[in-house]
């Protein structure tokens, strides 16, 4: 009876605790509907690129993603903001829309590449949005720095416990679709993936917004659970100085062989500081209570700073002062100035306020996202200008108008222009390139790709790779072609992975035109047997020789012309692309003007 009895209540706690969970998650849906209505959002529209629907066809696919993802930091900002000053439930929604409002001006407005790694709106207002976060409920005068780190700790356990959770429910489903698949029916590819993608985009945040607490007041009594105080003394706080014994190894090498930092410092600098000041932060219940070892470090870490902060400065400086401003370059900047001024607040101070440190650096993230002053508007100043000093240095840009190239450019030059074209290009900033070109009095279509523009300069390209194989020509203008004597007029487009053979009609007969890219050769085939071929390897090395296409006389330098038997042919070479494999030239593109007839 008593066994039975102890049966029953473990299946009413079983049941009470399912419960609780449920109406957990049910609060935690109705106390934070936007930043998961964010959430849900996000993950539609991936899965619905995961199903196959068209990025073209879904226009601003990409935008969108980026907008949802950071309006869930921004909503969730603005309802810890509200609450922390018990504002009635509704309050929030006016600051809420209008942080999404310009979150939607910065998204869809403005030049920029929509890969999150390399998309400044998402590398300067993601991690903004993130400090904003940490901030939001102490953004008041009477804030403490232990209610918010307290605050801050049980909000990431939260957030690291909600990734536990989504990955074994990730993992589980899959084993059990696993199993399905393997006893009973095949499933839908797509079941997996989209198994993933909630579980990681709703799963996750649904789970790690239920373990924010409601209240923000300070915690009472000795508030460093030991196993944070475990990792902190004997894994981070060691670690960071390791790092920073490093650094000092380094800067003494610089210092005794006299050479300028080269390489990724600035990156190795930017992460020491990153981790460096998460640790101090992260140190601050031990500041007097902890080992030896993190007392130390909590009291003079700021004083170790300055050597590394002007390390960084210097790298920065000397990349900047040789290859102008770009995004990245600029946040590394922005960093040493905002490391800087920490290192003097907490050296000058007395009385801190660690609040400042996270608020700080957000403020500048938000400012640098947007506006001429901002990373993409300086950096595209920044290299506007510098291609414009080399292409005026090499004669091409003369008295505001370009003139293409009518004589060789020095390799390096061109490789200098062509590093810029590729900014412009992965930058997504390609229509401000057009729009200056067409300023300048050269039009470029938009289906243009790097080689075309360069061939609109008068140059080569040369891909920044550590081979430089690549080649690629063309004509900025077709030359007045003289189509007396033939018959047959027609463009061509080849390329390696797509067409090889093309049919031309003329008023009696037909025509085959076949391009072989291994063999380097375009040839034209006649009903009666005749065939001309044109050697475009030789074109090829012709024109790597005189490295650069000539636009005056492109018809001397682009043309080819064959005969056999009573057929007659001339080829016109508006642009050529390919590159050299063991020395030996192989064409991959050709677009181009044939004339055909009979002698």
């Amino acid at each position: 009876m008593t066994q039975s009895r102890g049966a029953k209540t473990s299946r009413l706690v079983g049941l009470s605790s399912l419960g609780a969970v449920l109406s957990g998650l049910v609060k935690t849906a109705a106390r934070f509907t936007l930043p998961l209505g964010c959430a849900l959002a996000w993950a539609a529209i991936a899965i619905g690129l995961e199903h196959g629907v068209d990025r073209g066809e879904t226009k601003f696919a990409e935008q969108f993603q980026v907008l949802f993802v950071l309006g869930f930091f921004w909503t969730l900002a603005a309802k810890l903001f509200a609450e922390r000053r018990g504002w009635p439930a509704l309050w929030h929604l006016p600051l809420a829309a209008a942080g999404l409002a310009l979150l939607v001006l910065r998204v869809f407005t403005g030049p920029q590449t929509w890969d999150p790694f390399s998309n400044p709106t998402v590398l300067l207002l993601g991690p903004g949005m993130v400090l904003l976060i940490i901030v939001a409920p102490f953004l008041s005068a009477k804030s403490d720095d232990a209610a918010l780190w307290d605050f801050n700790r049980a909000g990431w356990v939260s957030a690291a416990f909600g990734l536990l959770v989504a990955t074994i429910v990730g993992i589980g489903l899959s084993l059990a679709f696993g199993a399905v698949e393997e006893l009973f029916v095949k499933l839908p590819n797509h079941v997996y993936p989209d198994t993933w993608i909630f579980c990681m985009s709703v799963i996750w945040p649904w789970q790690a917004l239920s373990g924010i607490p409601r209240g923000f007041q300070r915690p009472e009594g000795d508030f460093c659970p030991r196993w944070l105080a475990f990792l902190i003394g004997y894994l981070l706080v060691p670690l960071v100085l390791l790092y920073l014994l490093i650094l000092y190894v380094y800067m003494a090498k610089i210092l005794v062989q006299w050479e300028l930092p080269k390489g990724q410092v600035g990156f190795m600098v930017s992460g020491y500081g990153t981790f460096g000041v998460a640790t101090h932060l992260l140190a601050y219940p031990l500041r007097d209570s902890g080992s030896r070892l993190v007392r130390v470090f909590h009291r003079h870490f700021h004083h170790a700073l300055y050597a590394p902060i002007l390390l960084l400065v210097v790298a920065v400086g000397v990349r900047i002062s040789d290859y102008g401003i770009t995004e990245n370059r600029y946040a590394l900047l922005l960093f040493a100035i905002w490391l800087l001024a920490m290192a003097l607040y907490f050296t000058l101070r007395t009385r801190r306020r660690h609040i400042l440190v996270p608020l700080s650096l957000a403020l500048l993230l938000l400012a640098a996202s947007f506006g001429p002053w901002g990373a993409v508007g300086l950096s595209t100043y920044s290299q506007m200008a510098r291609l414009e000093r080399l292409l005026a240095a090499g004669s091409v840009l003369v008295e505001g108008r370009i003139v293409p190239a009518k004589q060789p450019a020095e390799r390096e030059q061109m490789q200098r222009i062509s590093a810029l074209v590729d900014y412009f290009w992965d930058s997504g900033k390609l229509e401000i390139l057009r729009g200056r070109l067409a300023e300048d009095g050269v039009k470029i279509q938009r289906d243009t790709d790097k080689f075309k523009i360069m061939a609109s300069l008068g140059l080569e390209y040369f891909s920044q790779r550590d081979d430089p194989s690549y080649f690629a020509f063309g004509a900025a203008r077709e030359d007045t072609l003289d189509v007396s004597d033939f018959d047959i007029l027609s463009s061509l487009t080849f390329s390696s992975t797509i067409s090889h053979e093309l049919a031309v009609e003329g008023s009696d007969r037909i025509y085959v035109v076949a391009f072989d890219s291994e063999a380097g050769r375009l040839s034209v085939r006649g009903a009666a047997g005749e065939s001309v071929a044109f050697d475009l390897r030789a074109l090829t090395e012709r024109l790597r020789l005189e490295a650069y296409v000539d636009y005056q006389t492109s018809g001397r330098l682009m043309t080819l012309e064959g005969s056999s038997g009573k057929l007659r042919a001339r080829l016109f070479v508006k642009f050529l692309k390919g590159e050299m494999e063991n020395g030996v030239p192989r064409v991959d593109d050709i677009e181009a003007t044939i004339l055909i007839g009979r002698r």
